[in-house]
């Protein structure tokens, strides 16, 4: 028993009355989301903005609107995504029916992270309500402003659907009871270090050839790396391009920061702010420790703000390249061969996230062959994520699972086996050899049966009784106009 039992039970008893499992219900569910987000847009926009300084269009694009169009997609696509799905049989089973159900796993807690307090914990709540699953969210204490005064989520959202959603502010006490309780499924948005409490998260790396639009590949690296302040767990982590074009980018790296932010990005309305101390004196310590700063630099403890800052000399060896970073901080090495990059890039775990920038096909494709990531963005950075009929998902380290869109609904979705068998037919020979007493005859059958077992592609399932009906129906009337007089050729 812990503080939250009762509220978990509560959840349980809605989702075994089965008064949810419609998918009218479920799509009424999720336009109340939508009407959550639209009914508090601004006061959403306003706390975020007070919490880490992000301005309100990345608060709306990067936040409300991530989930809007995932609510929207999933009221679109609902009947189509929940629908039993047949499959191949084979000849021993071609009078069968086969298909797979999709079942709802149950009462599932949704663990989001700080940095995106609304899109990383609303859009796989999404999921769970197309799938019929109930979910106890737990929004991250480090959320200052969000959940304890101008956007209270905890009061908010139950008012909109208590009966599939509870929400709990959780910090490292909170969560470490809730995880005591049962759930039948935990979808945690993180790092590596508290996801599996064993060790740092893979860092996101970008390999940049000679053959590319350096001031293009410069405007798109900067503007994925300082949203959010680099808060982000898709923000390109460092850069290893060719040696022949590294002076060239780190100058059009300065001039995209500075056309974006001006030349004191700390009274840019539009740049963040570290998330609290302990963020800003990591990083701090990390700057000192790893290569030479070429750009930026600057801090203020008081108002936690670290200004974009380039790193150049890098060692693989120094902190900058040894964690994901999560800041304003990209450090840039250079690669004589690009088999030092994908070398580098094996050597560590996979990550989140690869970018490569190229305009030579063969290039790009070699990199993808001989790396592996949970996704890829070429020729930019980030936008991958905005496309949600593409999973969103690590491999190895960086992550466990996927979602967005369908993959959304697949997430919290048990695929159950059906099959479903008629209760005639077993005078057949070939029916009858998988009951003992066995003799030769039955082990021919055997050999002959199992050697040619090969699955009946669906289209021939359906053809063949249409043909056998076809066939019947004809003789049927034929026999008709026989009677009638009727001449049929």
């Amino acid at each position: 028993m812990t503080a939250y039992t009762g509220t978990v039970e509560s959840l349980r008893r809605t989702f075994r009355s089965g008064k949810t499992q419609s998918l009218s219900y479920r799509k009424h569910c999720l336009q109340s989301l939508i009407n959550l987000l639209n009914d508090n847009c601004d006061e959403i926009c306003g706390a975020i903005y007070k919490d880490i300084r992000k301005c309100k269009t990345e608060a709306y694009c990067y936040e409300n609107y991530f989930v809007l169009n995932e609510a929207k997609d999933a009221i679109r696509n609902l009947k189509e995504w929940a629908a039993p799905k047949h499959v191949s049989r084979n000849l021993l089973q071609a009078l069968d029916s086969a298909y797979i159900s999709k079942q709802p796993l149950g009462i599932v807690l949704i663990i989001g992270p700080w940095n995106y307090p609304i899109q990383l914990l609303l859009c796989p709540l999404v999921g769970a309500i197309a799938a019929d699953s109930k979910a106890y969210l737990n929004h991250s204490a480090m959320c200052h402003y969000q959940p304890d005064k101008d956007f209270q989520l905890v009061n908010r959202l139950p008012k909109y659907k208590d009966d599939v959603v509870t929400v709990v502010n959780g910090g490292v006490e909170e969560t470490t009871e809730l995880v005591k309780e049962r759930f039948d499924h935990i979808f945690f948005t993180g790092s590596t270090l508290v996801g599996k409490q064993i060790m740092q998260a893979a860092t996101h790396p970008v390999i940049v050839d000679k053959e590319s639009n350096i001031a293009l590949t410069a405007k798109r690296i900067a503007w994925g790396k300082l949203i959010a302040c680099g808060q982000t767990c898709l923000a390109p982590d460092y850069i290893y391009c060719h040696e022949s074009i590294k002076n060239e980018l780190i100058e059009e790296l300065k001039k995209s920061i500075g056309k974006a932010y001006g030349s004191n990005p700390q009274s840019s309305s539009d740049y963040c702010r570290i998330v609290n101390e302990r963020h800003f004196a990591r990083l701090s310590k990390l700057i000192s420790h790893s290569g030479r700063i070429v750009y930026g630099g600057h801090l203020d403890r008081s108002d936690l703000y670290i200004s974009p800052t380039i790193l150049d000399d890098v060692s693989t060896n120094d902190p900058a390249m040894r964690e994901e970073i999560f800041g304003p901080v990209l450090p840039i090495l250079s690669y004589v061969n690009v088999e030092e990059a994908i070398e580098y890039v094996n050597d560590n775990e996979k990550p989140l996230a690869l970018y490569v920038f190229s305009t030579n096909g063969s290039f790009v494709k070699d990199v993808l062959s001989r790396t592996s990531s949970g996704g890829v963005s070429v020729n930019d950075v980030i936008m991958h994520l905005a496309l949600e009929t593409l999973p969103f998902g690590g491999v190895g380290h960086s992550g466990m699972g996927r979602y967005h869109g369908k993959y959304s609904f697949d997430c919290f979705t048990h695929e159950r086996s059906v099959l479903y068998r008629p209760q005639c037919g077993e005078k057949v020979q070939v029916c009858q050899m998988r009951y003992p007493p066995y003799d030769s005859t039955k082990l021919v059958w055997a050999k002959r049966v199992l050697s040619r077992r090969q699955l009946i592609p669906l289209p021939l399932l359906y053809f063949v009784p249409l043909c056998i009906f076809g066939f019947f129906m004809a003789f049927l009337l034929k026999d008709q106009c026989d009677d009638c007089g009727i001449l049929v050729s």
